[in-house]
């Protein structure tokens, strides 16, 4: 890293990026002129996606966007956490109001912005695009089409597979919920059916 680059990085990201992590470590650098190391290495590692983005899919997302289209009227941050095959976690979250891209949906494995653990793996924006990020797998790809066209299955298997709920994380106790693959609440906040069996729920 140096000088010159470290400038042109901030100033691509301030212009073309997007999320609370961009703001802040802007403002951050404005203030002080410095970042830590984990800071400049999601500020590269941003700049180079914008750089060189992967090309975007035109898949329908419509199902992912109702969901929580319909849990921002229970939640102040609605989330989906979602498994792979080695059980790491993806996690779905949608964008605030004052975000440069309200309601749109990130892609992360969970980590917080800006730290070195973190790991974003693309947007879905609100007319059904995804813009892949180059950690995007095509497992994930797959996991997204899957929820996709089947949220309370996927939400169901995740319950059925870690004993959690994908929705709010917590452990699934009562028979039925376990059952079902998630709680009632958290059915009701996301607009899916509960009380009947995983494989019969719909959205």
């Amino acid at each position: 890293m140096n000088t010159v680059d470290n400038l042109a990085n901030i100033r691509l990201i301030r212009e073309r990026a997007t999320g609370e992590f961009v703001r802040s470590v802007c403002d951050q650098f404005t203030r002080r002129g410095a970042l830590s190391d984990p800071q400049w290495a999601a500020v590269y590692r941003i700049a180079d996606d914008i750089r060189n983005p992967k090309p975007k899919l035109v898949l329908d997302f419509a199902a992912i966007i109702a969901i929580f289209t319909a849990a921002v009227a229970h939640l102040k941050y609605p989330k989906v956490r979602l498994a792979l095959r080695d059980l790491s976690e993806i996690v779905l979250s949608r964008a605030g109001e004052r975000a440069r891209q309200p309601g749109t949906i990130n892609v992360t494995n969970g980590g917080r912005f800006g730290e070195s653990d973190n790991c974003w793996y693309g947007r879905i924006a609100l007319d059904g695009t995804f813009q892949e990020s180059r950690d995007c797998t095509d497992e994930i790809a797959e996991l997204l089409v899957d929820f996709s066209g089947d949220p309370a299955g996927i939400a169901a298997e995740h319950g059925k597979l870690t004993g959690n709920c994908c929705f709010c994380g917590r452990k699934l106790s009562d028979e039925r919920s376990t059952d079902v693959g998630y709680g009632p609440t958290c059915a009701s906040n996301f607009g899916l059916v509960w009380g009947v069996k995983s494989d019969m729920a719909v959205a």
